[in-house]
């Protein structure tokens, strides 16, 4: 081995740092702004967010909070029966005393020692032992004396780079998965819920949908034993649209390979392994027939979160599942967010009985009631949403693919069997493209002609003839566009009353360079008013992908499609006003963004509104943390 890699212990590379719990019973340290991890939140690589967070007096009474970038690891729990959870947070973060902290000594580099303990993952899991109740524990002393191999510094950068890109594109599969899982749930919502095109209607008001589904929806309510519903729909259960538990394995039918999903490694609406087994030798519990397009909810402590919709052929699931299957493929999406719904996973959960595993029958699942709408309104339902639901299956897949690729890689490039060179020559034979033939220089494109590309671009994907898009709305996605490609939006946007608001895109030339070159032209219909396609949209394919702000609109439009104008301006605010502190080296949290609204005269009264409430603005700050982390996570 090269003679700039050396031997040596964790304990001799690393910090150990202990957390710890604040008082339960002190409610001033409890609900607060900053995230506190325990086991039951290190499902991540990367760790965004946590169930449960503390407030500054609980960050010095009890815990410890530690930098973003902190690797994570879990030292205690049932988890590491089976598994090592080991994280990196994106945020600053306290964590509980069932996790370790660790921090890299000279000679380490941060990022390369994630990879260093996942590279040793298996030796890890070789020294848990067994604490009271049979809970895993990980030994301070046993972790610390164990031997690693360390590359030089100059290595272990390349070898995170390598392996954090790969990390990169997975984490973000996953935010974008959970972006699109949210889409489908907030159109679910609105339509299935809150009944909101049905209201409009009753209401006199514009359904605010093309006119072919608005005509689908009836406009006035009957009464029920749920209350009000639209008329002509009807009061049904789960089991109207999926059959349950349909098909299972019998001793004969069993395959001679199990491919078992059991209730452990399904959480939240993925299902994150399935661990093979032969026929013979798989558990007994793995009877279920899994198929695409169904969906699994646990019937063992409901309120743990162990649902999934099946993408892959080729699964079969615990008996702890109720499976429902869709009596039609298109009932399969609404058959999931009804099940799924986290009132339904509430009451499910309440529903549950028993000692050390309250559980249900898999016949209360298919017995939830649903608002029975009629098939046509389905049908048009999951024209929007299935689209969705495919783009995350694809995403899971890739993730699988590079999640394999980096696991096959990790221990040969800490044993130093692959090097950096070789590696990254092998991915040059890939991905290399030849150099396009050489070209005068293009000229750089004026600001204003940009932004009337971006106005046009955004007109193009949001705007119809019957809703035309307004001037607020494209002015907040367009702000999104551009923070999403780390421009400078306080060049252009000022503290306006709807603000973060761009003027300059009105007074200084952008909307009349794409109403003159006929992008889009000026509409009116009804109380609406604002910019719809031109005749001459479809000439700015050309620039698309060249300005970087016209290309961010596709991740501007997966992310905020459905948001409302209101929601924008939460987030946007909120964002500019963290965009304040941040040039002024101050902190961002719920006081200080509160702070900066209040101290502007326009945006004063914007505290007055509900959607400015506290925790609005908190999940604002969650939320953006995860959409521009190179701006709160420094």
């Amino acid at each position: 081995m090269a003679g700039e890699w050396r031997d040596t212990t964790l304990g001799q590379v690393t910090e150990f740092l202990s957390g710890g719990t604040p008082s339960k019973n002190v409610a001033k340290y409890w609900s607060g702004s900053t995230p506190w991890v325990s086991a039951k939140d290190m499902k991540h690589f990367r760790l965004e967010d946590t169930e449960d967070h503390v407030t500054e007096d609980g960050v010095t009474n009890g815990t410890k909070l530690v930098p973003a970038g902190t690797v994570l690891l879990l030292a205690r729990g049932m988890t590491l029966l089976n598994d090592l959870p080991i994280c990196i947070v994106n945020r600053p973060m306290t964590f509980n005393q069932d996790v370790k902290a660790l921090r890299p000594k000279p000679g380490v580099r941060n990022e390369f020692l994630p990879y260093l303990l996942l590279g040793n993952k298996d030796r890890l899991l070789n020294l848990v032992d067994l604490a009271g109740h049979g809970t895993g524990r990980l030994n301070s002393d046993e972790l610390k004396a164990l031997d690693v191999v360390l590359p030089s510094e100059l290595e272990q950068r390349a070898i995170a780079h390598i392996l954090g890109t790969l990390d990169d594109k997975i984490e973000l599969n996953r935010r974008m998965n959970e972006t699109l899982e949210t889409m489908a749930r907030v159109l679910f919502k609105s339509w299935f819920i809150d009944f909101d095109p049905v209201r409009a209607k009753a209401e006199g008001r514009d359904a605010g949908l093309p006119k072919h589904l608005a005509n689908l929806f009836p406009s006035c309510f009957v009464d029920s034993e749920l209350g009000e519903i639209p008329e002509g729909w009807a009061i049904g259960t789960l089991a109207d649209f999926a059959l349950l538990n349909p098909e299972s394995w019998s001793k004969d039918t069993r395959p001679a390979v199990i491919n078992y999903v059991d209730l452990s490694n399904t959480k939240w609406g993925r299902i994150e392994t399935a661990i093979p087994y032969s026929g013979q030798q798989a558990p007994s519990r793995a009877q279920r027939v899994l198929r695409p397009r169904d969906t699994i909810v646990g019937t063992v402590r409901p309120g743990n979160g162990s649902y999934a919709f099946v993408t892959e052929e080729g699964l079969t699931g615990s008996t702890g599942f109720a499976v429902l299957r869709p009596r039609r493929s298109d009932y399969a999406e609404f058959t999931y967010l009804v099940a799924t719904a986290s009132e339904n996973i509430e009451e499910l959960s309440h529903l549950a009985d028993g000692g050390a595993y309250p559980a249900i029958r898999p016949e209360v699942v298919a017995a939830t009631q649903v608002i029975r709408p009629n098939d046509k309104v389905l049908a048009e339902f999951a024209k929007l949403v299935s689209p969705l639901f495919a783009k995350m299956a694809e995403n899971k897949r890739e993730s699988c693919t590079l999640a394999s690729l980096r696991d096959a890689l990790l221990p040969k490039l800490l044993s130093g069997e692959i090097r950096v060179r070789q590696t990254v020559s092998a991915a040059i034979n890939v991905v290399y493209l030849p150099d396009p033939p050489p070209r005068k220089p293009a000229k750089k494109a004026k600001d204003e002609f940009i932004e009337a590309v971006v106005i046009a671009q955004l007109v193009r994907k949001l705007a119809t003839p019957q809703y035309p898009l307004g001037r607020m709305r494209y002015n907040k996605l367009a702000y999104l566009a551009r923070r999403k490609t780390e421009d400078d939006v306080t060049q252009r946007y000022v503290k306006k009353a709807a603000g973060p608001y761009n003027p300059w895109a009105k007074y200084q030339g952008p909307e009349k360079i794409a109403k003159k070159n006929g992008y889009v032209q000026k509409a009116k219909r009804g109380l609406m008013e604002g910019l719809v396609p031109g005749k001459n949209i479809d000439q700015i394919d050309r620039y698309v992908s060249r300005y970087p702000v016209v290309a961010a609109i596709e991740w501007v439009i997966n992310t905020f499609r459905f948001k409302k104008n209101d929601d924008l301006e939460l987030l946007t605010t909120v964002d500019f006003a963290a965009l304040d502190l941040l040039r002024e080296r101050k902190t961002v949290r719920l006081q200080t963004v509160k702070h900066v609204i209040a101290a502007n005269k326009e945006w004063a009264p914007k505290l007055n509104r509900a959607v400015f409430c506290d925790s609005n603005i908190r999940r604002a700050l969650g939320e953006l943390c995860g959409l521009f982390p190179a701006t709160y996570q420094k």
